[in-house]
């Protein structure tokens, strides 16, 4: 049997666990916040991190697959690694791009692999959706027209996406929910993409 515990919640005879220990989300926060304080002091470290041989591996497993409490850790610690990086030139080597620029290709190299993860999927639009704002407002070197072939590539995932929302259910389709976001964001960014 479970410990009794009074701050635990129970429905019937099941007992809900508490999200992820506010410890190890607080050795995530440290570790993501240690991670983009070694990338900006130093700019081959930064071409270290975005040259990794297996970040898009790490980045499909952390933002498609972990607990929302974690991919939202993190999620600021990338989104802080993107838009908070020095100036465009701040990686010497020229063979790297701006981190704005390697991680949004990142997450558009593994979005078309959401549809297996509906329920964990969340993490992966937030980023992106961001991401995609600031390169649409002109920072980090994007214009919005460089996002036009995106904004049909996920009308067409729309389109052939199995539909999982129910009438009379409350389980939301979170593909369908980002997608419809991110065309939304795109468009939004390039009226021109309609």
């Amino acid at each position: 049997l479970p410990p009794d515990n009074s701050d635990d919640e129970a429905i019937g005879s099941v007992i809900l666990l508490p999200a992820p220990q506010s410890e190890e989300l607080s050795v995530v926060r440290h570790a993501m916040s240690l991670l983009v304080s070694c990338a900006f002091g130093d700019p081959t470290k930064m071409a270290s991190i975005l040259q990794y041989r297996d970040i898009e591996g790490w980045m499909d497993c952390v933002l498609l697959r972990s607990p929302r409490s974690l991919q939202t850790v993190i999620i600021e610690g990338l989104y802080r690694l993107a838009s908070e990086a020095p100036d465009p030139n701040f990686v010497e080597d020229e063979s790297v791009p701006h981190p704005h620029t390697s991680l949004l290709a990142m997450l558009l190299s593994i979005l078309p692999s959401v549809e297996s993860y509906s329920k964990t999927c969340g993490g992966i639009f937030d980023l992106l959706v961001r991401l995609i704002k600031d390169s649409g407002n002109g920072r980090c070197g994007g214009k919005p027209s460089d996002f036009s072939d995106l904004a049909e590539q996920v009308a067409n995932q729309i389109k052939d996406h199995r539909i999982t929302e129910a009438r009379n259910s409350e389980e939301e389709d979170h593909v369908l929910i980002g997608l419809m976001e991110l065309l939304n964001v795109l468009i939004s960014q390039n009226p021109d993409a309609k």
